[in-house]
């Protein structure tokens, strides 16, 4: 009898645990009475986090110390929020992998905050945004070529609903064109 009233036990509490998850997530709507078990154990599962993931970039003329080979670089990143009815906040960074002699790979820009409105887009590049409209503790970017990711967040009730898609471009010292396009959804893999 003990073995099969325990195994009960363990049932409840899977289940009032599913119930609390789908009600925090909004999977189920609802009223949940305050004090009741299903109550007290969500107050006791933390709220989900922000999902992040990092975009690469490279701007500017490559070659010599840069790692890069010779030519000038370019990148298009546009981010888009494909729900129809969610506003999107999001969070930008930039996460620098070849700085100018002033910074270290890895330093990190200070946060810039955007709105993108329901099925809206918002795109950054090499000639306006990156790395340009980002502020660095150490000051501004010297260098005319620079790399690194751009690290997006985006809190988790529309972060399965932003899409983001790069193409970087690359003219070759003889004027070859190249160019690579990518389709990113960002926070998929999150499982978010």
């Amino acid at each position: 009898m003990a073995k099969k009233e325990g195994s009960n036990n363990l049932l409840t509490i899977v289940i009032i645990v599913l119930v609390a998850y789908f009600l925090l997530n909004g999977s189920i709507t609802g009223e949940v009475a305050k004090g009741s078990k299903i109550d007290n154990i969500a107050k006791q599962i933390p709220s989900p986090i922000p999902a992040t993931d990092g975009v690469f970039f490279i701007c500017g003329p490559g070659g010599g110390d840069t790692g890069a080979e010779p030519g000038t670089y370019s990148t298009i990143i546009e981010i888009v929020n494909t729900h129809p009815t969610k506003t999107a906040t999001i969070e930008l960074k930039l996460a620098l992998g070849y700085p100018s002699p002033a910074f270290t790979p890895g330093d990190t820009s200070k946060s810039k905050t955007v709105t993108l409105n329901p099925s809206s887009a918002l795109k950054l590049d090499c000639a306006q945004e990156l790395p340009k409209e980002f502020e660095f503790p150490g000051g501004p970017i010297a260098t005319p070529f620079t790399n690194g990711q751009v690290l997006i967040t985006v809190k988790p009730d529309v972060s399965k609903f932003i899409r983001v898609q790069g193409t970087v471009t690359a003219t070759g010292p003889g004027g070859d064109l190249a160019f690579g396009t990518w389709l990113q959804d960002a926070f998929e893999w999150l499982g978010i």
